[in-house]
């Protein structure tokens, strides 16, 4: 019963989370832009230790980039256990490699996926106490669309 009712949490936090928050035409309908670096990442709230976001990759960034390109950072807080973050990849009529990277509070790479186009990226890492953790979600072969990705995180 209890796994039951952590299920059913889980989702309706999830659902309530991934509700548009607002859409900027100018950046694809992407309503947390400017989060193109480190400075700019949007913070996430961890309800019940789980997030959500429905985000594009699209157009020219906000702020100069590494790679020139849009790229998208989150903001996120450890809770002192495992976290799941999960990138489901849009569908494209073209192949799309989004990549998926973790970073700790001094921008030391921490974590990541690289799966090949087409497929959905996954990191599961142990995020200490209160300690400040950065995703950052961007494309390896600079294709871009206004179609939402899906970044979702849950404790384990």
């Amino acid at each position: 019963m209890k796994k039951l009712v952590a299920g059913m949490l889980t989702a309706l936090v999830l659902a309530s989370a991934v509700a548009p928050h607002g859409v900027n035409a100018a950046t694809g309908g992407d309503s947390y832009e400017n989060n193109d670096s480190f400075a700019d990442a949007k913070r996430l709230q961890t309800a019940f230790g789980a997030i959500a976001v429905l985000a594009n990759l699209w157009g020219t960034p906000t702020r100069s980039t590494a790679t020139g390109e849009d790229e998208d950072f989150f903001e996120i807080l450890g809770r002192g256990q495992n976290f799941e973050i999960t990138l489901q990849i849009p569908s494209a009529s073209f192949a799309l490699d989004y990549d998926l990277e973790l970073y700790d509070e001094n921008y030391n790479l921490v974590g990541f996926s690289r799966n090949g186009s087409n497929k959905d990226e996954k990191i599961v890492k142990y995020l200490d106490n209160r300690k400040k953790y950065y995703i950052r979600v961007y494309s390896y072969l600079s294709h871009f669309t206004t179609n939402d990705y899906v970044l979702t995180g849950i404790a384990r």
